[in-house]
């Protein structure tokens, strides 16, 4: 412990130099090693450890040690980080899910009410990429308000579709017939079946689209399109590229980076990939179902794991860690969770423009 100690008062009283960037890194782990002790009974330890929490205020550092010290009344500075960080940071997400863990869903519901447009659409993004139950619950609420505009409850219903439990949720809401389009598009390209057939039954109209069916897989490898507009066609809601991969700076990533995918894939392959994507699921692609013990479950990609937590991606983007005292158990999901029947989302034209778009994505 006099070890510990010494590490903890050396790293609160040095300045964090750019050539050092494994200082905040060590003293996360210092801290860690510090969860349940007596801060009190050591004046010159917690002395050392407040120094530590005020130098690492406004960055996603102390949402971590809010997590690991237990910190319960800094819910507004972990808002306002997530918010400055965005719904695409793993330590945002983490934030949000801190604040909801420890009764403050009070505070993002005042937020919610008062928000601008642009923190509106931050916010929602970051409660749907929390996906528990209290954050599907806000977004939940939210949809069902009359009282907010269309396009806030809109920004509801595709976070409520990032995962498995909002999705569900999203089901057995009534968005309205106002809504009912934007509910079954994002529920379409939802990576998990069931979801996708539950959702076709729920708004069958919605759903069916009314596009004209593909020409065959050979036939459709001897026709060009046009690269410029397929890349609008990669940007539209309802093909899910940009929700789920990376191309360049923009989209997700979740499944493989696109950015280069022109110089791995011929046509053929590129065409097959979208028909049928479980037939090739990439190295450290595959996907797992995780069962919590409170209950519940995530799934998504294994990104590392130690004996004593898993890192899951997942379709958010977004990297959880999982206790392992906390997994009932795991089952590996067959296939890949890209969605299948993304093409009948398309018209033939923009299918191949969004494939000739694809053949263009080299170094």
């Amino acid at each position: 412990m006099r070890i510990l100690a010494s590490i903890i008062l050396a790293l609160a009283s040095a300045r964090a130099e750019p050539e050092a960037p494994a200082r905040p890194k060590v003293a996360l782990e210092a801290l860690q090693r510090l969860k349940g002790m007596d801060l009190e009974a050591n004046p010159s330890l917690k002395a050392a450890v407040d120094r530590i929490v005020e130098g690492a205020r406004g960055t996603p550092d102390f949402i971590q040690i809010a997590r690991i010290l237990e910190l319960r009344g800094e819910h507004p500075e972990i808002l306002a980080i997530a918010l400055k960080e965005g719904a695409a940071s793993d330590a945002a997400v983490e934030g949000i899910r801190l604040i909801l863990a420890h009764d403050g869903a009070g505070l993002i519901q005042d937020r919610l009410a008062a928000a601008e447009a642009a923190e509106l659409e931050e916010l929602v993004g970051l409660l749907g990429n929390a996906g528990d139950a209290a954050a599907i619950a806000l977004l939940a609420e939210m949809l069902a308000d009359p009282e907010r505009p269309a396009e806030s409850r809109r920004l509801a219903v595709r976070a409520l579709a990032r995962t498995e439990a909002g999705a569900r949720a999203l089901l057995a809401a009534d968005p309205g017939d106002e809504l009912a389009a934007a509910a079954a598009e994002s529920l379409r390209v939802s990576p998990w079946p069931e979801i996708q057939s539950l959702a076709a039954e729920r708004f069958p109209a919605a759903a069916a689209g009314g596009l004209t069916a593909l020409p065959s897989a050979a036939e459709l490898a001897t026709m060009r399109g046009d690269a410029a507009r397929g890349a609008l066609v990669a940007a539209l809601p309802q093909t899910a590229c940009l929700a789920c991969h990376r191309i360049g700076e923009r989209g997700v990533d979740f499944g493989p980076a696109l950015t280069e995918i022109g110089n791995k894939l011929s046509r053929e392959a590129l065409i097959e990939s979208i028909l049928d994507p479980a037939a090739s699921v990439s190295h450290g692609y595959q996907a797992w179902q995780i069962s919590l013990k409170p209950g519940g479950s995530r799934a998504g990609f294994i990104v590392s794991e130690t004996d004593d937590e898993l890192v899951l991606k997942e379709p958010s983007g977004v990297q959880t860690r999982i206790g392992k005292p906390d997994i009932l158990s795991r089952t590996q999901i067959p296939g890949s969770m890209m969605p299948a029947g993304l093409e009948h989302t398309m018209t033939p034209g923009q299918f191949v423009d969004l494939i000739e778009y694809m053949t263009t994505l080299k170094p």
